[in-house]
């Protein structure tokens, strides 16, 4: 979500400031960054290891903390936290840029976030707020804490609404949210469409099917979380589908369960369990023949 707006901004410290470094830090930063740009990790982190002094001057520590930096984002980015974490660490140890400072606090509440740490994700976005202003991370921070109940959903609501006014859409995902939680499902439906009309990504979609799930609106579900479907592909639509399975099937449906095991399986046939749970399913609606074959070329041809 920050990646490319820091990298920028992280980019216009170093032109102030690279003519006053050692040519070889600078390069070797400078190569990192086009790099990492390309999507060429391995590449960026060769140049930044390269850009590591142990010379104790300002600038040569400076120029230490900033590629430090850029480990700690790659490695957060690789879903290595444990190495995340201790390149971020050494980049606020290093650098006495402010917004490289704020920068690796940032990444370090990601980084224990995704950790369950969320106690040290709220402190670490906290040390960054107090260095820069930042309207998504302070509502990231304000979530968290209503998540970890150091908020009321009063409190919540009323600070999240300022944002919601601003026509911002994470807000409004995350005043949703509070809803939910609170089995206001009505109001919570409301404002995922809202925020799905200015920004129609399919996580909403599935929130919206889950409330009507939660209402015993089965059938609404459906079309919604078939419309999911539509935009999504690879690995985060079969968790879809695995879902739709289950929800299917502990309401008894087994028919639609089925019907969802067989989409499944005409995208990964190779899955041993979901072919068990079909084969579950089958025994459920009394259907005596192995061979689903045919059943799931056919599921296959109407995806496509």
């Amino acid at each position: 979500m920050y990646f490319k707006k820091w990298l920028l901004l992280l980019c216009l410290v170093f032109v102030l400031a690279l003519t006053a470094c050692s040519d070889k830090q600078s390069d070797a930063i400078e190569a990192g960054i086009t790099a990492m740009q390309d999507g060429k990790y391995e590449d960026a982190k060769v140049c930044f290891k390269a850009a590591l002094s142990s010379k104790g001057g300002q600038r040569y520590r400076r120029m230490t903390g900033a590629a430090y930096r850029y480990l700690g984002i790659i490695s957060y980015e690789e879903e290595d936290y444990e190495k995340a974490e201790e390149y971020l660490l050494k980049a606020v140890d290093y650098s006495d840029v402010k917004e490289v400072i704020a920068d690796a606090f940032a990444y370090l509440g990601e980084v224990y976030e995704r950790c369950g740490r969320e106690d040290e994700a709220i402190q670490a976005w906290s040390k960054s707020l107090d260095r820069r202003k930042d309207e998504i991370l302070s509502m990231k921070r304000m979530y968290l804490q209503w998540k970890t109940g150091k908020m009321s959903d009063q409190e919540a609501e009323g600070e999240l609404n300022k944002y919601v006014s601003k026509g911002n859409v994470l807000a409004s995902y995350y005043l949703a949210v509070v809803f939910e939680k609170g089995e206001n499902y009505a109001q919570a439906i409301k404002i995922y469409e809202e925020a799905y009309e200015k920004d129609p990504d399919a996580t909403l979609l599935l929130k919206i099917a889950e409330c009507y799930h939660q209402m015993g609106d089965l059938e609404t579900m459906m079309q919604y979380y078939e419309k999911a479907e539509g935009a999504l592909s690879g690995d985060e639509l079969l968790a879809v589908l695995w879902n739709e399975v289950a929800v299917f099937e502990s309401h008894l449906d087994y028919e639609n369960a089925r019907a969802k095991a067989l989409q499944y399986l005409s995208l990964a046939p190779e899955n041993e369990a979901m072919a068990k749970e079909e084969m579950f399913l089958r025994t459920r609606l009394g259907i005596v023949s192995e061979d689903t074959s045919e059943e799931i070329t056919t599921e296959s041809e109407t995806q496509g």
